[in-house]
Formats: structure tokens, C-alpha cells, sequence
């Protein structure tokens, strides 16, 4: 099977499963480091509680089928993981989910003298972020156009 179509194929086995248990996907990959293949499976629930019991069903479930179809011929280590709460933001749920959360949005280029700008995440609406900005004090608009990246960051 072709590295491109692993993440397809799993996501495709994993639908029915993640449904009947609560399972919200956040990222298959299957990569190649230092000569050794991982796929990678990154899950949460919704409403939290994610948990090593969690990634020890999904491991088990996914690595049964794996071997019961065995589509991918070569060695890999399967690893199952949560995004954890620092997350980058990969979804739309995730800007609901974290609506009024503390975030940093990384920019392409600078606006307003800033590239980084940390804030409360007021929402998003289509194609534009509306953010408390901490620096300025002020509510923001920011088009996910000069978005790159948004993280949640975790307060404690």
C-alpha cells in the first residue's frame, strides 16, 4: 500500500469505532524517521476524559484489524496518543471546543508589530478569528488567511 493511502485506510476503519465509543480523530500519520515507520494516531473525546485506557482500546482495536487486513507490508510501531491540552488547533470543532480559552496565533507576517499574539479565543466565524489580545487590550479580527497556527495554551 502506498504511504499516502495509510492514513485514508485507518481513518476509514477507525469511523465506525471512534462513533460507538465517543472518539473524536485528530491526526493520523505515517512517517519514516531514522529508518524505522510509525503510524501515528492522535484521538480525544469531545467533552474530555481521554485517557491511557483510551489510547490502550483504540491500539488494541486498530492493531487487531491492522492484522487481520494486513495492508501495510512493511515493519511500523503503532503508536496512539491524545493531542493533549497544548493542542494545535487542526479542526473546526477545536475553535468551539476552546472557545474562551488563552491561545497564541502565529502569524504569517507581521501585523500591527507583532507576529505572535496572545489572547482569549473569542470565536471563530468563516474565515476570521476573533480574539482578546492581552498585548493591546483590545479585541482583534484576524482573517485565517494570515493565520498559521493557533495552540491552545493550558492554564493551570
Amino acid at each position: 500500500m502506498k504511504r499516502r493511502g495509510v492514513p485514508r485506510l485507518v481513518e476509514d476503519i477507525l469511523e465506525l469505532f471512534f462513533e460507538q465509543h465517543g472518539y473524536e480523530l485528530y491526526d493520523i500519520t505515517f512517517t519514516k524517521e531514522h529508518g524505522r515507520r510509525f503510524l501515528r494516531v492522535s484521538a480525544d473525546k469531545p467533552n474530555g476524559g481521554f485517557d491511557i485506557s483510551d489510547c490502550e482500546n483504540i491500539s488494541r482495536f486498530l492493531s487487531n484489524r491492522l492484522d487481520e487486513m494486513d495492508p501495510i507490508k512493511e515493519n511500523y510501531f503503532l503508536e496512539v496518543s491524545s493531542p493533549g491540552a497544548e493542542r494545535v488547533f487542526k479542526h473546526e470543532s477545536d475553535y468551539i471546543r476552546f472557545q474562551g480559552s488563552r491561545v497564541n496565533v502565529t502569524l504569517n507576517q507581521m501585523i500591527d508589530g507583532q507576529k505572535l499574539i496572545t489572547g482569549k479565543l473569542i470565536e471563530k466565524k468563516g474565515d476570521v478569528l476573533y480574539l482578546y489580545d492581552e498585548a493591546t487590550d483590545e479585541d482583534v479580527e484576524i482573517s485565517m488567511d494570515l493565520v498559521a497556527r493557533v495552540k491552545n495554551i493550558l492554564e493551570v
